[in-house]
């Protein structure tokens, strides 16, 4: 093929010192412009070509103005070209073309990635150039964003996806003073697309900024040369459009004065395909990350299980609490808050996330596990080891959350330490029978019926010291509050909302945790560092720390390793 070659330099030279695994950003790069004779049309547009070393051989051979060396040897979007260069339709007015005739493009190596980058008017292979084609025509006729200018993605899996961006340029001869033109952005990966919005936009909207700057002054500069008398003649009385004998269809380079204007839109194109796959690298998981570990932590026992505990945890008497089948629960944290009390709730909540151990007594298995079930709610998964009902009383180190029966009674220590809660549930009176004489369950001591609601039970919340004085509630518990006490929340919104908490808070214990390891805690600077991230980087208050220093625990030791290594 004859004509000249621009070769360029590439715009960002690296050394690098290992394989680094960037993304490739496997897109084409186009600008379009809405011509008034021709309709929509593809300008100019820049492909990556990705080449084996054999081609770079050629390339280096082969001599000025011949690049038919390395022709086969490249791929953009997966798919070989046969050709570089597309020979412009023979209609084509000035404004539908960017390159001069026998100008076939630009081309730009890249050593340290072994990418050329090629910029010519039209993609020559036809699939590619009917993809590109077809987000051209939508680009400036059907897809469009409020105000007629500004950044809009579309497309659809089976083809390709588009990330467009229209503008207008001032041009004294056009209808209306101005053209239509649009950069799009067209590749097969939504995500990456999706993931590239901030950045191409960014750029996108730099570069139109920039050549609106120059066709605004080339428009001023036109209209100090023709006087508001001489509009007449560009402008009849029926308000068409008429163009002089003298006058043509205008292109870019007179729109914007610049007659580089496409080496520099090549250079430009270039670095938003390189740039924006370096921002993102490509890395092997092998599933995802677990950062708590996953433990056995539930140890319910069955109802005949259940049921066999409970009688041997009642004395003998001669009286005995009829077991009913249909024994009240809590079904969610907000019943039981409204049983509890808003004004309790806050200290045992903080209780059991700062991690004192949870102790429930009642008479009814099902009621105290329905309590602990809704209660681990409030913590991570792998710290939260529960006994649902027992006998006999069990150590901290066994269970946090533990489930008695009304007649165990608890360790001197344990009533007397800071570091447990008890929560009494406390039934209203009940029917009793005598088995000695003879009573059917319709005898009634105290006239109450036999299945109260929860309503008529009453919970007791007992702590060796308070852990919260003067209502100053750590960030985390205002924020429980705030979704257990909100109107018109349902229980699903309010069990998704404590979720999301609970995942904003591990991320903040992430952030500790690797501060703690860099930092060590053995300086008054450190101390320092430690307070300022703690108020001004994880927006916390000293009543949380607790919080977020028992719940490093639930941070695998191989997720710890992994913190440290990134």
């Amino acid at each position: 093929m004859g004509g000249a070659i621009i070769l360029t330099t590439p715009i960002i030279k690296t050394k690098t010192q290992k394989k680094e695994n960037y993304c490739k950003m496997n897109a084409i790069i186009s600008l379009c412009h809405f011509c008034e004779s021709h309709g929509p049309s593809i300008l100019f547009c820049t492909q990556a070509f990705h080449q084996s070393q054999d081609a770079q051989l050629l390339h280096d051979s082969a001599p000025p103005g011949d690049y038919r060396g390395h022709t086969n040897s490249v791929d953009p979007l997966t798919q070989n070209l046969s050709a570089i260069v597309h020979q412009p339709p023979t209609d084509q007015c000035d404004a539908c073309r960017s390159l001069s005739p026998g100008q076939p493009g630009f081309i730009s190596y890249d050593e340290s990635t072994q990418i050329t980058y090629i910029s010519c008017q039209h993609p020559e292979q036809q699939q590619l150039y009917s993809i590109l084609r077809q987000a051209c025509v939508r680009s400036l006729n059907c897809e469009v964003c409020p105000g007629r200018e500004g950044p809009i993605v579309f497309g659809e899996d089976s083809s390709c996806h588009t990330l467009s961006h229209t503008f207008n340029l001032c041009d004294r001869q056009a209808r209306g003073f101005s053209r239509l033109y649009s950069f799009i952005i067209v590749m097969r990966d939504r995500m990456f697309l999706v993931n590239s919005w901030p950045f191409l936009v960014k750029h996108l909207r730099s570069l139109i900024d920039n050549l609106q700057k120059k066709a605004e002054k080339t428009y001023s500069l036109e209209s100090d040369e023709h006087k508001l008398t001489s509009s007449s003649r560009l402008l009849p009385s029926h308000g068409g459009r008429r163009l002089l004998p003298n006058q043509t269809y205008r292109s870019l380079v007179d729109l914007t004065g610049d007659k580089d204007i496409y080496v520099y839109l090549h250079k430009y194109f270039i670095y938003l395909i390189k740039t924006g796959g370096r921002r993102m690298m490509e890395c092997i998981v092998e599933g995802p990350p677990q950062a708590m570990a996953v433990t056995d932590s539930f140890k319910m026992l069955s109802d005949q299980e259940l049921i066999e505990k409970l009688d041997k945890s009642l004395p003998s008497a001669e009286f005995r609490v009829l077991q009913l089948e249909d024994q009240p629960i809590f079904n969610s944290l907000r019943h039981f808050v409204s049983i509890l009390g808003s004004e309790d709730f806050p200290e045992l909540a903080y209780h059991i996330m700062r991690g004192d151990q949870l102790i429930v007594r009642g008479n009814d298995p099902s009621t105290v596990m329905s309590v602990l079930n809704i209660l681990k709610e409030l913590v991570p998964e792998s710290i939260c080891r529960i006994i649902g009902f027992s006998s006999t009383y069990q150590e901290s180190f066994v269970a946090e959350f533990l489930g008695l029966s009304v007649g165990v009674n608890l360790p001197r220590h344990i009533v007397d330490s800071e570091l447990h809660v008890l929560l009494d549930i406390l039934p209203p009176l009940k029917r009793y029978y005598s088995k000695s004489a003879g009573d059917q369950p319709n005898s009634v001591l105290g006239g109450a019926d036999i299945v109260e609601p929860l309503e008529k039970y009453k919970l007791m919340v007992y702590s060796a010291q308070p852990c919260l004085h003067d209502q100053k509630y750590p960030v985390i518990i205002r924020r429980l509050m705030a979704l257990l006490t909100g109107d018109g929340i349902s229980d699903q919104m309010v069990s998704r909302g404590i979720l999301a908490l609970k995942e904003e808070w591990m991320n903040k214990v992430k952030i500790l945790y690797k501060f703690s390891q860099v930092y060590p805690k053995d300086s008054l600077e450190n101390d320092e560092k430690l307070n300022k991230l703690v108020k001004e980087v994880l927006f916390v208050t000293p009543e949380d720390m607790p919080i977020l220093l028992h719940w490093r625990s639930a941070l695998r030791k191989d997720y710890r390793a992994h913190l440290l290594q990134k």
